[in-house]
């Protein structure tokens, strides 16, 4: 993998190292480079899957998209403008695919709750205040439509 010819914009969207370093790998993977898009991959393959199973509340499920997100980004590097960090640009498409995914019909859990009182059975389990509340915990029983939303905002 080489970077000698590749130029990136040094601006507010890719300023610093760990960014412009993302950029030049997806400048040369959007070439067909498979090593920079290893890199890529390598980089940022938790932050999705973690992206997945916060959404998804299921492991397998979540590597199953994790895998599905590489594949889109493969295949719409080409199109990656470096508006905005690559990192962004590829946390949004994590989500894109998880909600296209529920969209098409292809998750066998229901993706919102009707049930108006599924807010409140969430915040009435309390834990005992001397407890520290571990947020993934936190997050996970939340009903999927407050959870997305909460996701989404994070």
């Amino acid at each position: 993998m080489t970077t000698d010819n590749v130029n990136f914009p040094m601006d507010s969207a890719v300023g610093d190292l760990k960014t412009a370093a993302d950029f030049q790998l997806t400048q040369l993977a959007g070439k067909g480079d498979m090593g920079a898009f290893e890199e890529i991959y390598t980089r940022h393959h938790r932050r999705v899957y973690s992206i997945c199973l916060r959404m998804l509340q299921n492991a397998s499920e979540a590597e199953d998209l994790t895998q599905d997100v590489f594949i889109r980004a493969w295949q719409k590097l080409p199109t990656f403008r470096a508006e905005s960090a690559f990192s962004t640009w590829l946390h949004r498409l994590a989500v894109n695919v998880v909600l296209s995914r529920h969209r098409s019909g292809q998750s066998e859990r229901k993706w919102i709750q009707d049930d108006e009182l599924a807010l409140g059975q969430a915040a009435g389990h309390s834990p005992h205040p001397a407890v520290a509340m571990d947020l993934e915990s936190a997050i996970g029983r939340l009903p999927d439509g407050s959870r997305q939303v909460f996701i989404l905002h994070d």
